[in-house]
Parts: structure tokens; C-alpha cells; sequence
């Protein structure tokens, strides 16, 4: 009965090991620099489809579109076509933590629509033309830089050229004010 109860004791003490070890791994693991596909692939206010593959530990059926961005001239208005399998948009600061996401249950006839705003850009607009609107989803962000990533998943190999052509037609466009 003893060496039952030292085996359990053993066990539960390797346990609680694991378990804190992990705990304590987690902050660690999450605030790692952002991925290599968040570096720029290419210039300000265009959207690059990510080549297959090149982000770690990203599901093969799922592509990638990476738009660089910059709200210190003008607020940003983005706009993605939805697919048949899920798509989401994620905003990101230039050290890869998300400020802000949008799946395509969110969207209108098809289209994600937003405009991206520093603080000082959001007060300004809303003092001028009032609260936001279903039509007008405005999106304040703290960083004034970063990047905004499309995900949009192939549901059928055959699909693929569909998937391509909607992450194509995505805009990430400065807006005059």
C-alpha cells in the first residue's frame, strides 16, 4: 500500500511539474517576434499573396495575403472579397501583436470593408461626421504602423484559382482626409 501511495504521490508531483512548467512557458512562447511573412513582401499599400509555404506551422489549405501600412499621412480603408471557405483579416503591429480581426461573417454583400485609424484620426473623423454606421466600420488602432493579413482558406484544390483571384482583388489604400 505504501509503494502504491509514494508511485501516486510521484505522479501527481510530475503533474504539477508539467502543468507549471507549461504556465510559465506560455508568455514566452507567445510574445515571440512576429513570422518572416510579416516583414514586408513588398511596397506600402498593396496587398502580396505570401508564397506557399513560406509561414511556419500555417495550414497548407489556407493562403496568405500581407499588406504593409502607415497611418501617420492618412487613415487606410481596406477591403476584402469574402470566398466560399472562411476568410478573416488581422491587423498587426510591426512586432506581431493583433490589434484588431474581421472574419467573413462580418461582411456585406460579399466585401469586408473597414478604414483603419490612429486615436487622433478616429476623434476627428467622429467629431465631424458623427458615430459609426454598419456601413462604416471605423478602427482605431494604436500603433500607427503594421501590417494587415488576409487569410483565406481553399476549400478544393480545384477552388484554388478562386481563392487567388478574391486575395488579388483585396485593396489597402492610404485615404485623403
Amino acid at each position: 500500500m505504501t509503494r502504491f501511495a509514494l508511485w501516486l504521490l510521484t505522479g501527481l508531483l510530475l503533474a504539477l511539474g508539467v502543468h507549471v512548467g507549461t504556465l510559465l512557458a506560455v508568455p514566452y512562447l507567445a510574445a515571440q517576434k512576429p513570422p518572416g511573412w510579416l516583414r514586408p513582401l513588398g511596397p506600402d499599400f498593396v496587398f502580396v499573396t505570401a508564397p506557399q509555404g513560406l509561414a511556419l506551422r500555417e495550414d497548407p489549405a489556407r493562403r496568405l495575403s500581407v499588406c504593409r501600412y502607415d497611418l501617420n499621412a492618412a487613415p487606410v480603408r481596406v477591403r476584402v472579397q469574402t470566398t466560399d471557405g472562411f476568410t478573416s483579416v488581422a491587423v498587426y503591429t510591426p512586432d506581431g501583436r493583433n490589434q484588431y480581426a474581421l472574419n467573413d461573417r462580418a461582411a456585406q454583400r460579399g466585401m469586408m470593408e473597414f478604414t483603419l485609424y490612429s486615436p487622433a484620426q478616429l476623434a476627428d473623423v467622429r467629431a465631424r461626421e458623427g458615430p459609426d454606421t454598419p456601413e462604416s466600420l471605423r478602427v482605431g488602432v494604436a500603433e500607427g504602423a503594421g501590417r494587415i493579413v488576409v487569410r483565406a482558406l481553399v476549400p478544393q484544390p480545384s477552388e484554388e484559382p478562386a481563392v487567388l483571384a478574391a486575395l488579388g482583388q483585396a485593396t489597402c489604400e492610404s485615404v485623403p482626409r
